[in-house]
């Protein structure tokens, strides 16, 4: 995106995210709104905007896949997390594992080398001080051009 400000609304479109605690697991359809660079020189024509915590390329939100994690690392099988916790096929909860156990390596690579080596936090903490450290924008964006590099 080349930052401007001339932009305007192009419409929305459906997405599904799955979203919930331990207790309570649920599909939520959202509208993602799309937006029009008007800037000629820019080379990104339409972009999206998504709301807090919703993962681009994935039907979960940030605290579904912890949760997801927390609950497989307790025991609970790939068929069972799908069929009777999320009511998902299989290959949803294989995809949203791997995408998690990506950002947990890549996440410990960026934790050591902005907090001096250290480690033996959990994701959640790495992230919390990564983000106090370069911010969550800053992260996020990080995140992203290490997963996508043929998109930026």
């Amino acid at each position: 995106m080349c930052q401007t400000d001339q932009i305007c609304s192009h419409g929305t479109y459906p997405r599904k995210v799955f979203h919930g605690c331990s207790a309570h697991r649920i599909s939520i359809p959202i509208r993602i709104p799309r937006y029009l660079c008007e800037n000629p020189e820019c080379t990104v024509c339409t972009f999206s905007v998504l709301p807090p915590n919703v993962l681009r390329y994935s039907r979960f939100v940030w605290p579904s896949l912890f949760a997801l994690c927390k609950i497989h690392a307790d025991g609970t099988t790939v068929y069972r997390l799908a069929r009777h916790v999320w009511n998902v096929g299989r290959g949803v909860i294989i995809r949203a594992k791997a995408y998690l156990d990506q950002a947990e390596a890549w996440t410990i690579g960026l934790h050591q080398e902005l907090c001096n080596g250290s480690l033996g936090h959990s994701l959640e903490r790495m992230v919390k001080l990564v983000v106090g450290k370069i911010g969550l924008i800053e992260m996020v964006h990080r995140w992203y051009r290490h997963r996508y590099p043929a998109r930026f």
